[in-house]
C-alpha cells in the first residue's frame, strides 16, 4: 500500500468502448536508460512495413558503434561533476543515483528513424525529410542516440539547484554544449512540486545563452501522461573527432527517484502498445507482451482497455510523485495498484502495475540468464514448460542456470493464469 494521503485526480477521461477503432493513444513517456529510451513527441505505431522496407541495418550498427565515443565523453564528463552528489556507501544521504549514460542500440535507431521518417512524409514537413540510408541524416534528425539520467532523490528545490550549479559549472568550462532546455509540466492544480525553482533554470540559461550566437527560451510542455522531467539536448560533437564519431546529439534526462523506478515498467507497456521491440526483439519478453496484448489487443474491448490504462498511467505517475522516502512504510518497490488509483472498476486486476512488473522481472531475468550463458534466442522460444524437450535441452547446462530457467519460466507460468508462457 502507498502511504500517503488519498488525493483526487483532477484529470477527466471519457471512456467508450465504442469508439471507432483508430483512438490514437497518446501515452508520453521515457525509456530506460540501461538500453534504450523512448520517443516523447508522438505515439504513431510503428510501421512494420516500412521499417523492413530500408535495408539500412548495418548503417544503424555503425551508428550505434561510433557513438561509444560520444558516450565515453559524455560519460566522463558526467562522472567528473556530478560523482561527489550520487549516493554511494560513502555517501549514503547523495541527493541523487549514480549517473546513468547509454547509447541507443541499433534495433531502437531504426526504428525511431523510421517513425521520423513517416511523421515527416504525414506532415509534410520537408524540413525533417531524411535519407534512412544515410548515417548522417539519421544521426540529424536523432537527438538522443546518446543520452544520460540524473535521478533525484526527492523534490527537494533548494538540495537540487545544486544540480544546476554543476551544470553551470559544466556550460562554463565548456564541457556541455546545450541546444535546449525542456521542462515536462504537471497542471498546477495537481500540486506536484517541481524539481527546480524557476529561479535555478533561469541561472542554467543565462550560462547557456552566454555561449550561444543565438539564444534560447526554456520550453514548458504540459504533461498528457502524468510523467514530469528536465530534458536537456546537447551537442556531442568534438573538433577532436574523426568524422565517423562526430554529428551526435545527446538527451540528459533529469527525474525524481520513485518516477525512474516506474517508468522502467511503463516504458515496456509503452513498447508494446505501439508495436516495438523489447530489447530488439528478444524472445525472452514474449510473456510479457502477450500478456498485455491478450488484453489490447481484445477484438471487443481493446480500444476501453487500452484509454482506461492511460488513466491508469497518468494517476500512478502522480502517486510516484508523492511517495515520501521519509515516512513510515515506505516502499519502495510497490507500484500504484488499480484500488489505489480508482481504477479496479475498469480494468482486470491482471493489469496492474505489480503484477506487470512481476511478470517484467522473470523476463528481465531470463534474458540476462540467455546472455550469460549463450543461450540461442532461438533455442529460448522452443523452451516449454515441463515438456520432455525442455528437460533434454536444459542439461547442457549447469546445475545453477537450469534450477534459474525453470523456477523463473514456472513464475511466468504462474503469472499468465497458467498458460505456457514461450511456445
Amino acid at each position: 500500500m502507498l502511504n500517503i494521503n488519498p488525493i483526487n485526480f483532477t484529470r477527466n477521461f471519457n471512456f467508450n468502448s465504442k469508439k471507432n477503432n483508430n483512438t490514437n493513444f497518446n501515452a508520453v513517456l521515457l525509456k530506460p536508460l540501461e538500453c534504450d529510451t523512448v520517443s516523447f513527441t508522438g505515439a504513431r505505431n510503428l510501421n512494420h512495413g516500412l521499417l523492413e522496407a530500408f535495408d539500412n541495418k548495418k548503417i544503424c550498427e555503425e551508428i550505434s558503434q561510433n557513438a561509444k565515443v560520444a558516450e565515453s565523453n559524455l560519460r566522463k564528463a558526467m562522472n567528473k561533476n556530478f560523482a561527489d552528489l550520487a549516493t554511494s556507501k560513502q555517501n549514503p544521504n547523495g541527493i541523487i543515483e549514480p549517473i546513468q549514460v547509454r547509447t541507443k542500440s541499433p534495433r531502437s535507431i531504426r526504428e525511431k528513424a523510421t517513425s521520423k521518417f513517416e511523421e515527416a512524409i504525414v506532415n509534410h514537413n520537408e524540413k525533417n525529410f531524411i535519407n534512412l540510408n544515410k548515417a548522417e541524416d539519421i544521426k540529424r534528425i536523432l537527438q538522443d542516440i546518446v543520452g544520460a539520467r540524473i535521478i533525484v532523490n526527492q523534490s527537494d528545490t533548494a538540495k537540487n539547484a545544486a544540480i544546476i550549479d554543476r551544470l553551470i559549472q559544466m556550460v562554463e568550462q565548456d564541457e556541455l554544449k546545450i541546444q535546449e532546455i525542456e521542462i515536462i509540466m504537471l497542471p498546477e492544480e495537481e500540486g506536484i512540486e517541481p524539481y527546480f525553482d524557476d529561479m535555478d533554470l533561469e541561472r542554467l540559461l543565462t550560462a547557456v545563452n552566454m555561449r550561444r550566437k543565438t539564444p534560447i527560451e526554456i520550453k514548458r510542455t504540459p504533461s498528457t501522461s502524468g510523467y514530469s522531467a528536465v530534458h536537456i539536448d546537447v551537442d556531442l560533437s568534438d573538433e577532436n573527432m574523426i568524422s565517423k564519431n562526430a554529428g551526435y546529439k545527446g538527451e540528459i534526462q533529469i527525474i525524481g527517484h520513485d518516477v525512474a523506478y516506474f517508468k522502467d515498467l511503463e516504458d515496456y507497456c509503452y513498447k508494446v502498445k505501439q508495436n516495438k521491440d523489447i530489447k530488439s526483439g528478444h524472445s525472452a519478453y514474449k510473456p510479457f507482451i502477450d500478456h498485455l496484448n491478450k488484453y489490447f489487443e481484445n477484438p471487443d474491448k481493446g480500444d476501453e482497455y487500452k484509454e482506461a490504462f492511460e488513466e491508469y498511467t497518468y494517476k500512478a505517475y502522480l502517486l510516484q510523485r508523492k511517495k515520501d522516502p521519509t515516512q513510515s512504510g515506505y516502499n519502495k518497490t510497490h507500484l500504484p495498484s488499480l484500488r489505489e488509483c480508482q481504477m479496479d472498476n475498469l480494468l482486470p486486476k491482471d493489469l496492474d502495475f505489480n503484477h506487470l512488473a512481476k511478470i517484467k522481472s522473470n523476463c528481465d531475468r531470463l534474458y540476462e540468464i540467455a546472455n550469460r550463458n549463450s543461450i540461442p534466442e532461438r533455442d529460448l522460444v522452443s523452451l516449454k514448460l515441463h515438456s520432455d524437450f525442455m528437460n533434454d535441452y536444459l542439461k547442457e547446462y549447469d546445475s545453477k542456470t537450469e534450477k534459474q530457467i525453470r523456477y523463473h519460466l514456472d513464475q511466468l507460468y504462474d503469472l499468465n493464469r497458467g498458460q505456457s508462457v514461450l511456445a
